[in-house]
């Protein structure tokens, strides 16, 4: 069995069962309720789609809401809450046909839910983690900066079922931008009545997607799914419901597969050989990546030699193929692979940028060196935050154990933290270098750079180029519409971020290993954000 990614043939391992699952009671539900059970390695930190920052907080989301469009279980975007829309002849006003479909609570969702949920992404008031996500949309960064007013935002109702949206620039990729997790819509009415509670229980949060969540809290380990009878499209719902557990440990998911507890799991290299030859066992590249971001607000990683220093002092290759053994590769840029083409060429992105920053140990000493200089110091201590989870832990002890061979007078200190006090931390500022991922919402590598804008809300490293700056305001602006400059000028952005400013360390390209029932079909994993698509899943 093969996935095709943006072209790409990816191999998913598919051999003799064998006695494994016989023995260890991998069985499909027997009972007249169709039940999948699956895992999450951490705990959501929001179900609130303009402030969520984690992967798992998306696929919550994302079981419970539908924006615009949508993937299905073949991940092509095809519409969601969208009927029909027309376009003006400079395709930068688009309006949009809605179907009548219903929350959860069996009220109508309207354009008007749609219009609220641009706005509190955009409203300076919000504070939305995701602000920057509404760029797209005409004055988009002038309203999330507090320089015009919400009601310039190019977002309006025009009836209850037809919604206008006004854009900065045409985007060719605008229906693949619409299935975003923020671009959901909200009831105001709803979050009014909620107040700050908005998306921290299963109480606080409305549904007008394929399920509706219950048992769920911030702090619960174990919710549920329930479909949700009032969703539009409910007869591509096959399940019930859908049994959710956190399990941080993926040995500890591993041995729940084994006994039948779960459907699904995902892996760590510690635990992917116990399945070697097993039908059970799926292994993806996806776009995710994997980085290390660097304080500039820190005297010490505000110099450039630092960074570089630290940025060149590991093995990624070594780490991608000795340690995670998932499929992932080594990353020298921040775009990864098999996410875009040159226009021109078709050639591959990746391959057609080249590499901007490589393991290179001793071009890492000679910018130690430099720095050493420039700071007048010959040591440093520098902590390295981690979430707990254990790719993110390996990450850490790899990254530890290789700066400070290759570059002796630096000691690392890891805190290795739940994800979303990790992220807190770097959002305040509160840490040297930290290991985290960052997994796209579509395949333009514009998803990428758009975080590194000096006043995005996710640019935890506080990295601010005016360059850089007009560099995406090109890109977004007067080279909306030319395909080769405005690729050329995402080129050029890239190369200034990351070889040149070094405002992150790449490490590599994520991996995706995992187990599933084999008496289960049409789980889908959503390339971008890694994130499991339960709505067509069947149990047999």
């Amino acid at each position: 069995m093969t996935v095709k990614f943006k072209g790409t043939t990816v191999a998913i391992t598919i051999a003799s069962l064998g006695l494994l699952l016989v023995a260890c009671g991998q069985k499909a539900a027997t009972t007249d309720k169709k039940v999948f059970k699956t895992t999450l390695n951490a705990n959501p930190d929001t179900l609130d789609p303009a402030q969520y920052t984690l992967s798992v907080s998306a696929e919550v989301i994302n079981a419970e809401q539908q924006g615009l469009y949508t993937r299905d279980a073949k991940n092509k975007v095809v519409a969601g809450v969208a009927k029909s829309y027309t376009t003006n002849a400079d395709k930068t006003v688009y309006t949009f046909t809605l179907k009548h479909t219903k929350w959860s609570n069996g009220k109508p969702v309207t354009a008007a839910d749609f219009v609220y949920a641009f706005k509190r992404l955009a409203d300076p008031t919000v504070g939305a983690s995701q602000a920057a996500r509404v760029d797209f949309l005409k004055n988009g960064q002038a309203v999330r900066t507090g320089a015009k007013p919400l009601s310039s935002l190019g977002a309006k109702a025009l009836g209850t079922y037809k919604l206008q949206l006004t854009l900065s620039e045409p985007l060719t990729y605008l229906k693949d931008l619409l299935t975003g997790t923020p671009y959901v819509p909200v009831n105001e009415a709803f979050v009014k009545k909620t107040g700050k509670k908005f998306g921290t229980s299963s109480a606080d949060v409305l549904a007008n997607g394929p399920f509706k969540v219950k048992g769920f809290s911030l702090k619960n380990d174990n919710w549920t799914y329930q479909k949700n009878n009032n969703f539009w499209d409910k007869s591509s719902v096959k399940l019930d419901s859908v049994s959710v557990r956190v399990v941080k440990d993926t040995g500890t998911a591993a041995n729940l597969f084994n006994t039948g507890k779960v459907d699904y799991a995902a892996l760590t290299s510690e635990n992917l050989s116990r399945f070697t030859n097993n039908k059970a066992l799926h292994q993806i590249t996806t776009p995710t990546i994997g980085y290390l971001s660097m304080n500039f607000k820190r005297s010490a990683t505000a110099n450039v030699h630092l960074r570089r220093a630290l940025a060149e002092s590991f093995d990624k290759s070594k780490f991608a193929k000795n340690v995670l053994k998932d499929g992932s590769a080594a990353l020298n840029g921040l775009v990864p692979s098999n996410l875009s083409t040159n226009p021109k060429t078709g050639k591959d992105y990746r391959q057609d940028t080249g590499n901007l920053l490589t393991f290179n140990p001793t071009d890492a000493k000679a910018e130690w060196a430099k720095a050493q200089q420039e700071l007048g110091k010959s040591s440093l201590n520098l902590t390295l935050l981690t979430a707990d989870t254990e790719d993110a832990k390996n990450a850490g002890e790899f990254l530890q154990g290789q700066i400070e061979s290759h570059l002796p007078g630096i000691h690392i200190t890891l805190k290795s933290i739940p994800v979303a006090q990790r992220i807190a931390l770097e959002r305040s500022g509160d840490y040297d270098i930290a290991f985290g991922t960052w997994a796209p919402d579509f395949d333009d590598p514009i998803n990428f750079l758009d975080v590194y804008q000096s006043t995005g809300q996710l640019n935890f490293s506080k990295y601010d180029s005016q360059a850089y700056d007009a560099d995406l305001a090109k890109i977004h602006g007067s080279l909306a519409s030319n395909a080769d400059a405005r690729y050329t000028a995402i080129q050029q952005a890239e190369t200034r971020l990351i070889k040149t400013d070094v405002a992150i360390a790449p490490v590599y390209q994520v991996g995706l290993s995992y187990v599933q029932n084999p008496k289960t079909s049409g789980l889908a994993i959503i390339p971008f954000g890694s994130t499991v698509n339960y709505q067509y899943i069947e149990v047999k």
